[in-house]
This record gives structure tokens, C-alpha cells and sequence, in this order.
């Protein structure tokens, strides 16, 4: 960003949408001076997402405007399987069945928790919270089935990540 003008900018503001952000040390600009901003995509859905990088300042023309463009690949995890059958069990015995999860993507999967509702625990060698699978690889989540009572009993095992939240 330049101050092509004879007059000290005032950098009031930069706005876009949630798929992009833009930050930079450009608060005041003498005339001359130029500054750096960044410009980071962070798309919220797949496809393609159009936006603009508006900048607000104390200029004669007080907006001017970037145009943005980004392409977001469906990034994934994937489960084999994609659901468990534990059959019939007593009550207050247990079984375990593993599920392998598969990054299918280009980049590292962050994990931000794994959990289980129900009658269900979940272990296993996946990341903890905080830490990455890597691109193309795998890990295994032991899914653990206590009942309480007799019947059907439903639950979910979630995976959250910086790909996606997915319940299995």
C-alpha cells in the first residue's frame, strides 16, 4: 500500500469477508511511504469465493478497494468404516471395534477433539488436541461400547479438526 499523495494517510480500516482477512502495520502512511499488507484465505466452504479487501482512510477518495479470489479444495477426513455394529452384548460388558481415519487431503488435519455420546467411549492412536495428522496418512480411533440398558442404543463419535467436524 503507497501514499502516491503530498499529504500523511490515515489508514482508518481494512474489511473483507470471513474467508479472508488483511492485516498490516499501515496506520499512517507519510507521503512516499509505502507499508505491506497481508492477505490471508481462510475459506469457510469448498468452491470458489470472490471478495474484496475494502480500505477506509482519511483521503480525498476514502475507499479503495482489491479485488479477491480463492479457490477452496474439499479437504477431508475420511472413516473406514463409515459406522459400527456391535451386535447384541449383555449389559455392563464391553466391546471395542476400530475405526481407521484417513486425511485425504493435501495438508495436515489439526485435530481439535474426539469425542463420544452415548454408550460410547473413543481411544486410540489419533492425535491429541492441538496436534496434526499429515496429509494422505492415517490413524486408528478404538471405539468402546458399554451398555447401560437393554435395547437399541444409539451414539456418535465426532472429529473435530481444522478440516472439518465430522460425526460417524
Amino acid at each position: 500500500l503507497s501514499n502516491t499523495g503530498t499529504l500523511t494517510l490515515r489508514i482508518t480500516g481494512l474489511q473483507t469477508t470471513p474467508d479472508f482477512t488483511a492485516t498490516g502495520p499501515c496506520a499512517t502512511l507519510v507521503p512516499g511511504a509505502s507499508c505491506t499488507l497481508t492477505v490471508t484465505f481462510t475459506p469457510q466452504l469448498p468452491g470458489t469465493r470472490i471478495s474484496a479487501l475494502e480500505i477506509s482512510s482519511d483521503a480525498s477518495t476514502a475507499l479503495d478497494f482489491i479485488s479477491l479470489l480463492g479457490t477452496a479444495t474439499p479437504a477431508s477426513l475420511s472413516f473406514s468404516p463409515s459406522s459400527l455394529d456391535f451386535g447384541s452384548l449383555l449389559v455392563g460388558s464391553t466391546s471395542t471395534l476400530p475405526i481407521e481415519v484417513t486425511n485425504t487431503s493435501a495438508t495436515p488435519a489439526v485435530f481439535h477433539g474426539i469425542t463420544a455420546t452415548g454408550d460410547y467411549t473413543v481411544a486410540g492412536d489419533c492425535p491429541s488436541s492441538g496436534n496434526a495428522l499429515a496429509a494422505n496418512t492415517s490413524c486408528i480411533l478404538e471405539a468402546t461400547f458399554t451398555p447401560t440398558q437393554s435395547g437399541l442404543r444409539a451414539g456418535t463419535i465426532s472429529v473435530a479438526s481444522s478440516l472439518s467436524t465430522l460425526p460417524l
